[in-house]
């Protein structure tokens, strides 16, 4: 099917877009947070959700498909709304300009060791601290950091440079 070989674009105006979805979960429906984290030519993008980081691929609601992030979040669909937040802290600049702080580290240490999908929960994780970058398919400023975090844990003097104690 067209749908199976459509391909997937990353760069877009929709990776990096806080969402609100209506979907089930136990048998409600209900909206669900997450995070745009891909797009394809198709118009369908790829979800990742807070609450149980299942990895979705659905497609945006029609009355979007002509509209750019900004006009879509004063029109919500049905089942979609877009939220103000982006990845990236700005509806205008596509890539984060922020430096980490302990928060930001003790989020890395937690997520990390819990990925099972590399692409799309790196993407959330990045969405999540702020710092996701849409041309970067491994999101190197998340990924590095916590591999830097990891190897500061396992380091002998447990202490790290942003202050977070090994108890």
């Amino acid at each position: 099917s067209m749908a199976s070989i459509a391909r997937c674009t990353d760069v877009g105006p929709w990776p990096g877009r806080r969402v609100e979805v209506s979907r089930v979960v136990d048998g409600q429906f209900r909206p669900c947070l997450g995070w745009i984290v891909e797009q394809h030519a198709d118009d369908s993008v790829v979800v990742v959700f807070d609450e149980d980081w299942s990895v979705e691929r659905l497609q945006l609601p029609r009355v979007w498909l002509d509209l750019d992030p900004k006009a879509a979040m004063q029109r919500p669909s049905d089942n979609w709304r877009l939220l103000e937040s982006s990845a990236t802290h700005s509806l205008y600049t596509r890539y984060a300009r922020r430096s980490w702080d302990v928060d930001d580290d003790k989020r890395l240490l937690e997520w990390g060791p819990k990925v099972t999908d590399f692409f799309h929960h790196w993407r959330w994780i990045a969405c999540m601290v702020g710092m996701f970058c849409s041309t970067d398919r491994r999101q190197r400023q998340a990924t590095d950091r916590y591999r830097g975090l990891k190897h500061g844990l396992e380091a002998k003097d447990k202490g790290m440079p942003t202050g977070i104690k090994v108890e």
